[in-house]
């Protein structure tokens, strides 16, 4: 044989064996079979994550004078501040007590509303006084102020009863202003 047949036949013999074996990877003959699927293929396909199903579009929130806080919660304010002011002429009252516990359901009704809306970052002065409201409010509660015999100076109570009953108007006012701030009114 000479070098140049046996280059030939080299090379026949290199081209049947890539054949052959390109035929039982599955990349030969477009008559070849592909082999099943095996159960691990399938239970691997199972397990490849899929985004959720969207059952719902993003919506555009456009705030209108109605959505407003202040449209919202400015009557209930301004009503607990002068029934309260009205109720707390004796601050070692039950019906004091009951006037704190108002404005202090008021205050955090007003924070559960910033926080639901998302709109913490435009209601800072509000609710910086809703948070003051409802301190002021549960340490009336704390020191007892509504008993006959308070576990703190009446001083204290006092400023207690100024801090959440007058601030209901305070608040009124800070979320307006907050909302003038925002360029909502």
């Amino acid at each position: 044989m000479t070098t140049r047949r046996l280059a030939q036949a080299l090379t026949t013999a290199t081209l049947l064996v890539l054949a052959v074996a390109g035929c039982q990877s599955g990349g030969g003959s477009a008559t070849a079979k592909a082999p099943p699927p095996s159960a691990t293929t399938a239970a691997a396909a199972d397990t490849v994550p899929r985004p959720a199903p969207v059952t719902s579009m993003p919506v555009t929130v456009v705030t209108t004078s109605s959505q407003l806080l202040s449209k919202k919660w400015g009557p209930r304010l301004d009503t607990l501040s002068g029934d309260g002011v009205k109720a707390c002429r004796s601050i070692h009252t039950q019906a004091c007590a009951r006037a704190v516990a108002a404005a202090d359901k008021a205050a955090r009704g007003v924070l559960d509303d910033i926080q639901i809306t998302g709109t913490t970052g435009r209601y800072i002065q509000a609710r910086r006084q809703a948070e003051d409201m409802t301190g002021a409010a549960a340490a009336y509660d704390q020191f007892a102020c509504a008993s006959a015999s308070p576990k703190a100076p009446d001083s204290y109570c006092a400023k207690y009863v100024l801090n959440t009953l007058p601030g209901a108007v305070v608040l009124k006012s800070q979320l307006r202003g907050d909302e003038h701030q925002a360029g909502l009114l």
